[in-house]
């Protein structure tokens, strides 16, 4: 029976289902494991992780004490190994624990990250529509803060740029 462990990775204890799962048209990475196993303790939280992150690939484990025919099926000669089939087929077979190369394995088979997608622009409502000027407004003229005269007849006069705090005139 197929039960869903930690993460998204599926455990496989039958070999029926062994079977249809490498049948399926989706890529099925499969880590053959053991409890017992140092390196596949160590490359477990590992693959679970790529199982939360990456999409396009099933991920699924057997625990080679627990299903021995299925391991059998499958030619599994050491552990942690990791096989890749597709429509009945293996695709890939990576033995070890090296993280990069699992990596690697799940995107050279369709493995992808999620692309988070920008945020949709919110129509403007009528209440923030931009204002527009009518012709009955009056226009004032832009004054300095501190003084109440119209920049435009402060021509000639000293004053200091923001930039640099020069003098300017």
């Amino acid at each position: 029976m197929t039960t869903m462990a930690e993460d998204n990775v599926m455990e496989i204890t039958k070999l029926e289902e062994y079977k249809q799962i490498i049948n399926g048209d989706i890529p099925a990475i499969i880590d053959f494991t053991a409890t017992w196993c140092g390196p596949c303790r160590l490359i477990s939280p590992i693959f679970k992780r790529f199982s939360s992150h990456f999409t396009g690939v099933n991920f699924y484990k057997v625990d080679v004490d627990d299903a021995e025919d299925i391991s059998q099926e499958a030619g599994i000669r050491m552990m942690p190994t990791f096989i890749v089939y597709k429509n009945g087929g293996k695709m890939y077979e990576l033995m070890g624990s090296d993280p990069k190369a699992l990596e690697d394995l799940i995107i050279k088979v369709g493995g992808q990250l999620p692309i988070k997608k920008a945020e949709e622009p919110q129509p403007i409502t009528k209440d923030e529509e931009p204002q527009s000027i009518t012709e009955d407004e009056e226009q004032q003229p832009i004054t300095k803060d501190d003084e109440q005269q119209p920049i435009a007849e402060m021509e000639g006069q000293q004053f200091l740029t923001e930039i640099g705090g020069r003098e300017t005139s």
